[in-house]
């Protein structure tokens, strides 16, 4: 029998009704002389899974979004499951979310990792005062430029033990970069956070490079917060990763306090030695009706540990890896190095500063491969307009770094490793040039950027000072593997792995 609109049950009919009329309303409303923003553009999406498959096609998230953001413009909108996020691919956005508008997009959404593991009480996920209280100690205490070099003796001594290691293997069998240089970043920072390395180092570090590699995985609940019960199993997996950190930094911090203690019965109680005394420091003391919880001090540990040895060793494999694929820049930038070391007897890090071409190498090698491609999260506080377009409350935003150090309408031949480019320029990535930000702009860019490049720069500089370098099995630069692979740091996806030669004797200089 023919369906007629009488045989609709009355309240169904007195529903739809309903439901046109309030769409007839909003509609004349829009149109009434009011003005009205639209949501940004974005691609069709599906029921339920919103625009989850155009991320399904076997690209990097950061290439696929670059891509549709040719279609879609700067500013654009995937809803992600059940969540908002608005990509940004051009300097006006970077600058109404970084800069203009800051106070609005201060917050970062509470991820699953953070969640489960730290209850977003660390220095990344944090707000308002309680995150300014830890971000000017962090500063203070390690990341400030003055900080940064009352450590050089610390960097001498771990990259002096790695030069002596790689002496071994000269002109032998192939070493990992990315590995060889892990191990010299993790002594750097343990050593400066909390003076030295801990019990069980070995097991604390793999448990720390688990729980990075997870913050990468995909979680139901970061997406569809309705469903978070199906996240059990990686919520177990997360608890037992941290509970091997919570116990190591435990130890770490209990064993400052007892040195405190000691010091403070001694009457040296104004002695600070690292990064975790500061801390101790702050909370007991008074900061303006803001107090750092205990737990607080061990997840900052880890926000350090885990992001300033990751960072600069990226940053170091990737620009190792540029080097070689392009030999005539690896000989000019080796020439630059080796005659400004023969000319100085006690030639160190403050001396850094002459060796320009090597600046311009690092600085292009982090504009082709940001460790973090797309950045951390932000969250859109208070709906709002960036660019003409209505942003709503709640959601997500996204910078995508990689694309934008990588977009035509900002550099000339931009896929191209061209260190030249920044010669006699201004241009850096200290978040005053925002179509090159891989750290960020604002008041929340990375505070770790000062401690971070004195390490790429004395680290990339003595590799190169003391060894020639080679690829294995005859493979010629050209046929380099720099595929990156996605993770909560962008790597190569094929480790590289190079031949030392030692050529400048470690007792030469």
């Amino acid at each position: 029998m023919e369906l007629t609109l009488p045989s609709i049950p009355y309240q169904m009919s007195a529903l739809l009704l309903f439901i046109l009329a309030l769409k007839f309303l909003h509609k004349r409303k829009g149109t009434n002389g009011q003005s009205k923003l639209n949501l940004p553009p974005g691609p069709w999406t599906l029921p339920f899974i919103g625009c989850l498959h155009h991320l399904a096609n076997g690209k990097l998230p950061q290439h696929a979004m670059r891509d549709l953001a040719r279609s879609y413009g700067p500013v654009m909108l995937l809803r992600f499951g059940q969540i908002d996020h608005v990509v940004i691919t051009s300097r006006e956005g970077v600058q109404e979310v970084m800069k203009t508008q800051y106070a609005n997009f201060a917050d970062r959404p509470l991820l699953s990792v953070a969640k489960v593991s730290n209850s977003g009480c660390d220095i990344i996920f944090s707000t308002g005062a309680y995150w300014r209280l830890l971000r000017r100690i962090c500063v203070n205490g390690l990341l400030s430029l003055k900080r940064v070099k009352s450590l050089s003796s610390i960097r001498h001594e771990e990259i002096h033990s790695m030069l002596e290691c790689l002496s071994t293997f000269s002109d032998k069998s192939p070493v990992k970069i990315f590995e060889m240089v892990s191990k010299v970043s993790i002594n750097i920072v343990t050593r400066a956070v909390f003076g030295g390395r801990c019990k069980r180092q070995e097991v604390f570090l793999k448990a720390l490079r688990e729980l990075v590699q997870l913050s990468s995985w995909f979680c139901v609940s970061d997406v569809f917060p309705s469903l978070s019960w199906l996240d059990v199993k990686m919520r177990r997996e997360i608890l037992r990763i941290y509970r091997v950190l919570d116990s190591t930094t435990e130890e770490i911090v209990q064993d400052h306090l007892e040195k405190q203690k000691q010091r403070e019965n001694n009457g040296d109680e104004d002695v600070e030695y690292d990064l975790v005394d500061v801390l101790i420091k702050t909370m007991k003391d008074d900061n303006g009706g803001v107090s750092i919880p205990f737990d607080s001090i061990k997840s900052v540990i880890l926000d350090m540990l885990a992001g300033g040895a990751d960072t600069t060793t990226t940053i170091i494999e990737w620009t190792m890896a540029e080097l070689i694929k392009h030999p005539e820049i690896l000989a000019k930038v080796q020439v630059e190095i080796r005659t400004a070391a023969s000319e100085k007897i006690d030639f160190n890090e403050n001396d850094l500063i002459k060796l320009r071409y090597l600046k311009l190498v690092i600085k292009e090698a982090i504009r082709l491969h940001p460790p973090a491609p797309l950045l951390l999260p932000r969250q859109c506080k208070d709906t709002c307009e960036v660019l003409g377009y209505l942003i709503p409350s709640g959601a997500r935003v996204l910078i995508n770094a990689w694309a934008l150090g990588r977009d035509p309408e900002y550099w000339t031949d931009a896929e191209q490793f061209i260190p030249e480019r920044f010669e006699g320029s201004s241009v850096d990535f200290k978040g005053n040039n925002l179509e090159f930000v891989p750290f960020g702009a604002g008041k929340r860019s990375c505070p770790g950027m000062d401690f971070g490049t004195a390490v790429v720069e004395i680290v990339v500089f003595k590799l190169l000072l003391h060894f020639d370098w080679k690829l294995p099995d005859s493979v010629k630069p050209n046929e380099l593997d720099m595929t990156e692979e996605f993770g909560a740091s962008c790597r190569m996806k094929k480790p590289l792995s190079l031949i030392p030669i030692l050529r400048v004797p470690l007792s030469d200089i």
